[in-house]
């Protein structure tokens, strides 16, 4: 094989390489908030809204794997977790919400019927209690059917769509 063969093959290792890093962090979007701004900011189909915010800062949505998952027991989680925090300008994390804040997943159709038997709930990962926590849980609705199913946020942190064990 030629310097040119060599060349290719170490070229396309470095970019799967690359990929599996990549794949492996997740993605994270960085969005601003101010002060009375009524916003909503998504990372694939889960996201957090803002209604009239009492905030002025970062919000940081980050998409994680359910298989690594916190926990002893934990729903089966139908999509990926999602980790919402809020950062003020000097750095300073907010722990808890002020106003109304609500976690959201945009469903398909199959899990909007796994929500009307009462299966399908969103929680949230209790780090005092080291459990997940179901969140009471509505269905938001976009030209006539449930688009997404949403809970009001006590605290930022990891949410998730699941059906419990």
């Amino acid at each position: 094989m030629g310097k040119k063969g060599k060349k290719v093959i170490l070229t396309l290792a470095l970019v799967a390489v690359a990929i599996s890093l990549i794949a492996a962090s997740g993605s994270s979007r960085y969005n601003q908030i101010e002060f009375g701004e009524t916003a909503s900011f998504s990372a694939g189909r889960a996201g957090v809204s803002f209604s009239s915010s009492q905030y002025t800062g970062t919000v940081k949505l980050a998409k994680k794997n359910q298989n690594n998952a916190p926990g002893e027991q934990h729903p089966d989680f139908s999509q990926r977790l999602v980790d919402i925090r809020l950062y003020k300008y000097d750095g300073e994390q907010v722990k808890h919400i002020l106003g109304p804040v609500y976690a959201y997943f945009q469903v398909r159709q199959y899990e909007v019927k796994r929500w009307e038997q009462g299966l399908l709930k969103v929680y949230f990962f209790d780090t005092w209690k080291q459990n997940w926590v179901p969140c009471y849980t509505m269905a938001v609705y976009k030209n006539g059917k449930v688009s997404s199913l949403s809970c009001r946020m006590r605290v930022f942190g990891l949410y998730g769509l699941g059906i419990a064990k």
